[in-house]
């Protein structure tokens, strides 16, 4: 099912094969089948030159995952993605974040809701500990922002130690429920 823009006398043609087993909302299927205005055929190309960026093949599944990505204001779990996409195998969209948190073009968070959220990562994100910032987790609405320019302060460690990843999250009522 990979999605191919192919390059044709300077002109970008969208070659796109999709599933018939997946659902896809109208737009989403605009979006990937026909791309007829300038302004989806750049958004299909944006989307695709993100993926390659972070050495990540573009397939049809993995564009959808990342539009929806891009399109969310918060943080999303795997229940929400296999909500939104319920005709596409769990097993995908669990391999589809796997394969983005490994290539750094989203991180994973732990808000202490039991269920990990995954959200985009800036585009000079390396997944550092200097890159880490804070998120705040809404008890109301149950949703979890990244809080992007506000960085996880620096602070030591006891020698001997070695940080992979640093995670702080605030626990409250956000903008939307207060």
């Amino acid at each position: 099912m990979p999605v191919v823009l192919s390059r044709v006398l300077n002109d970008w043609q969208p070659k796109i094969f999709l599933p018939r087993s997946i659902d896809f909302s109208f737009e989403d299927e605009y979006l990937l089948r026909t791309c007829e205005f300038s302004v989806l055929c750049s958004y299909c190309i944006m989307l695709e030159k993100r993926l390659e960026d972070r050495n990540i093949k573009p397939t049809a599944m993995r564009l959808l995952v990342l539009k929806y990505l891009v399109e969310s204001a918060s943080a999303i779990s795997l229940s929400s993605l296999d909500a939104k996409f319920e005709k596409a195998d769990r097993t995908t969209l669990y391999r589809t974040l796997k394969t983005f948190e490994q290539n750094k073009l989203i991180h994973s968070i732990s808000d202490g809701t039991g269920s990990v959220k995954y959200a985009l990562c800036e585009d000079e994100c390396e997944c550092e500990p200097q890159d880490q910032h804070i998120h705040f987790h809404c008890i109301k609405c149950e949703e979890t922002y990244c809080l992007s320019q506000t960085k996880i302060p620096k602070t030591t460690i006891p020698s001997g130690f070695e940080a992979y990843s640093v995670n702080m999250v605030y626990q409250g009522v956000c903008a939307n429920c207060s």
